[in-house]
């Protein structure tokens, strides 16, 4: 989809000094990419992280993500931008937490005892109320 505004952007991004082209995109679409950050991270410090680590990444090779997009694609820069932003936070999360992996002795129980073990042991309830807690969740 064509956007004037990303296109100027994206042609200031190759030029010899695109310095100006990345303040403008910055200028435009920062708002967006701390909307994704938001979504992962409602701790301002670590949101902050996530967001310096996601304009490295964007930075990273000559912007060599950003150049990427396709102004011909069927996806608007906005829309694919949001996806990009997601995977980087998607990456950084994984990367400060590490990947989320039940053990596979807890794999092996019943879907509703891998509940009451979450409840327990990763919310924090008590048994009773783990058990209590599973059948009035929505």
């Amino acid at each position: 989809m064509h956007d004037p505004k990303a296109d100027g952007i994206l042609r200031r991004l190759r030029s010899p000094d695109p310095h100006d082209g990345w303040a403008a995109f910055l200028d435009a679409y920062s708002p967006l990419l701390l909307d994704v950050v938001r979504h992962f991270e409602r701790d301002d410090d670590a949101a902050g992280d996530c967001y310096l680590i996601m304009c490295e990444q964007l930075c990273r090779n000559d912007f060599r993500r950003l150049r990427c997009f396709r102004t011909d694609g069927p996806a608007s820069f906005t829309t694919w931008l949001r996806a990009v932003a997601r995977n980087l936070c998607l990456d950084w999360h994984q990367q400060e937490f590490g990947r989320h992996r039940v053990f596979e002795s807890i794999a092996r129980l019943p879907a509703l005892d891998q509940e009451v073990f979450k409840k327990v042991f990763v919310v924090a309830l008590v048994r009773q109320q783990a058990l209590f807690h599973r059948w009035v969740e929505p």
